[in-house]
Parts: C-alpha cells; structure tokens; sequence
C-alpha cells in the first residue's frame, strides 16, 4: 500500500481471511516504512511469536490495540531517520552541481527565494587554457589522462572563482565562466563595484597560480590561461527549459566577456577588462585602478560596435611586471597612436617591445602594417579574425 497501513494475523481468529501459516508462528504484524507518497514500503517492520498475546475473548486483533500503537511509532520514527537520511543524500549530491554561495543561499532562504530567473547587475569572467588544443591532439590515444590534467586546470580556475564568492555558470571544454553579483537575497554582492572587484581579484590569483605551476612537470606544466571580464546587465538564475535548466547569466555582457578572454592572444594580455569594469573600479578609487591601462578602442571581428579594451597588469611586486618607466613610455605611445603620429607612437613603443610587452607589439604591429592611419582615423582598431 502507498501509506503507513499495519497489517496483522493470529492464526485462528480470521476464518475470512487467510495467511500462508508460518511453522511456530501463532501471530505476526507488519509496519511498512513508507518515506513518500511514490513509495510502496521498501523496508518494513516484521514481528512474530509463538505465544498468543493476551486480549479480551473473543477478540480477533493479533496484538492488543497498544501493542499495535506502539509498533506503528516505532516505523514512524525509523521513516523519519530514512528521510533525514535522503535529505542528507540529496545536499551531498546538491554539491556537485550549485556553486558553494548558492547552496549557502539555498539552506539559508530555501531553494524558492534562491531560484529566481531577475535581472541584475553582474561582473562575468571567461577563463579559457592556452595549449590545450595541442596537447589533447597529442593525447588522442589516451583521452581520460589528458582529460585528467584538463580536470585540474579546471580546478584551478574554480577555486579562484568561488574562493571570492563568485559561481561556476558554466564549462565549456578547457574553459570555465564565472560571475558575480546574483543572487543576492540578503543584498550581499549586491554592488557592481564589489563584484567587479572581486572578479578582478579572482583573475589575479588565476593568473598567478598559472604562472606558478606551469613550470616543471605538473599537470598545469606548459599551460597558460586567458582571462576577459565585462560588467552590466544581465538575465540572472534558472536558465533554461521546462526540461531542462542550469543556473547562468545570460546577455551581451556574457559575450563581451568571451571576446575580451579571445582577444587576449592577440594582444599578448593574460586579463582584459571592458570599459564598464575601469569605470566602477576608478569610480570607488580602487587601488586594481592603479594597474589598468587602455590598450585601444578595438571593434572585434563580426561585431559592429567598438569596445574600449583595458589591461589589468602583474602587481608591481611580480618579477614579470613591466617596470614603470616602460609603462609611462607606453601610454605616451598609446596617446600618440589614438591621434594619429604613428611616428612618435612606434618610437615610443621600441623599449617595451623589446622588454617582451604584448600590448606594445600589438600596437607597433597595427602601425607597421598600415604606415600611416587612414583618412577617417578615429582611433578604433578593427581585427578582422577571432
């Protein structure tokens, strides 16, 4: 039966109805354990004796009314552990699949204040890893060890993420994207400005960490990982169909921040922000403001609008960052190329290129392809490939 429903015999005293007999059995009761209504008793409580218990004459009940009560509390309480037990279950295996502020939401308000699809305001970080291609092609004939080390950049980039309260939206092969500022019930997160710093700081540890182990032979050993952060508007939460659904963001921010993570190989950048992401950062005097500088007004291949593309820098602190002097002859050269002397850009721009710096290259590059700009030069750099 699909309720908690006691059923017992004496031997005897039912003539109407028949139980297969038991040898040595003069009775027996059975409590089904019941923990849903889907559920037919997968457990039971089974009880029988040899000795009638006492009861009035006459009486047909197998055991007398308080014996019957005192089995029917005994199932409720062991349905009532197998249901602590499934719930328990259930959050073990919630785990894998919501990002740690989310569950965190989730037992604190309960899933229906937390799983709201609402627009916010959100900073969207795309992570891709750089030399994976390569090395899956090279692997072909082993794919769950290749997979393995994929496993652990991955890892890498989840941490860093969650570590500063953002959420996992989504894996994308080698690639992972995260975001900031939803949900918020409680107003936490609620600012764009924290978000975007925090995504900022995420990338920070990120790139970092990719520095740190892609050296030796661990399993991040020749990898390195593009990084592109856009803020603004957003479709935030259960996304999806009646079918089918995940929790994400959804909108142009999203794509931008995609582009910004592809335009990192071309620009020789690990972390690329939108104008949006420079703007809160300046605006609350942030000190991450101190290491952004504007590389260009780039309109990226299929897109018609262009996007004003910034760099977040290695802190000064990193034996790899570019000393000030070279960053001070940079934005000369970034100034004179937005105003048309390509001539004093590309003498600027000779002492970073020659200290290794992607940006600079990728400015001088534009310069030596084109000689001299266009007639209608706005300052806008168009790439014509991904």
């Amino acid at each position: 039966c699909r309720v908690q429903q006691i059923a017992a015999h004496r031997w005897g005293s039912k003539p109407g109805r028949t139980y297969p007999s038991v040898p040595g059995a003069a009775w027996a009761a059975c409590a089904p354990v019941v923990c849903d209504v889907e559920t037919d008793g997968e457990f039971a409580i089974y009880l029988s004796g040899s000795t009638a218990p006492a009861s009035n004459p006459g009486e047909p009940l197998a055991l007398p009314e308080d014996h019957l009560a005192l089995l029917a509390v005994v199932a409720c309480i062991v349905q009532s552990v197998r249901k602590l037990h499934d719930l328990k279950h259930c959050r073990s295996g919630m785990q894998e699949f919501f990002p740690k502020p989310i569950r965190d939401l989730i037992l604190r308000h309960g899933p229906a204040e937390v799983f709201k699809t609402e627009q916010a305001q959100a900073a969207v970080l795309f992570c891709d890893l750089r030399g994976s291609s390569k090395f899956a092609e090279k692997q072909a004939g082993d794919l769950l060890s290749a997979w393995e080390r994929i496993k652990a950049a991955l890892s890498v980039m989840t941490e860093a993420i969650t570590n500063q309260y953002g959420s996992i939206g989504d894996f994308q092969g080698d690639a992972a994207m995260g975001f900031w500022g939803w949900p918020h019930p409680d107003q936490s997160g609620g600012r764009l400005a924290d978000s975007v710093k925090a995504a900022c700081q995420a990338a920070d540890t990120l790139r970092e960490r990719f520095l740190q182990k892609s050296l030796g032979h661990g399993p991040l050993a020749d990898f390195a990982c593009g990084i592109g952060i856009a803020a603004g508007p957003v479709v935030a939460g259960m996304l999806g169909t009646d079918d089918q659904r995940k929790i994400g963001v959804f909108g142009p921010v999203v794509n931008l921040a995609a582009r910004l993570e592809s335009m990192t190989k071309q620009i020789g950048a690990s972390i690329l922000l939108d104008q949006r992401c420079y703007d809160v950062l300046a605006e609350t005097e942030s000190p991450l403001a101190d290491r952004i500088r504007f590389i260009a007004a780039i309109q990226p291949a299929g897109m018609g609008q262009a996007v004003r593309v910034y760099e977040l820098m290695l802190p000064a602190s990193n034996s790899k960052s570019l000393p000030g002097n070279l960053v001070k002859l940079y934005e000369v050269a970034q100034e004179a190329f937005v105003r048309g002397d390509w001539r004093e850009a590309r003498k600027a721009l000779q002492k970073p290129c020659q200290a290794d710096d992607g940006p600079a290259k990728f400015l001088l590059k534009h310069i030596e392809e084109r000689q001299t700009p266009p007639a209608n030069w706005d300052g806008r750099v168009v790439l014509t490939s991904k």
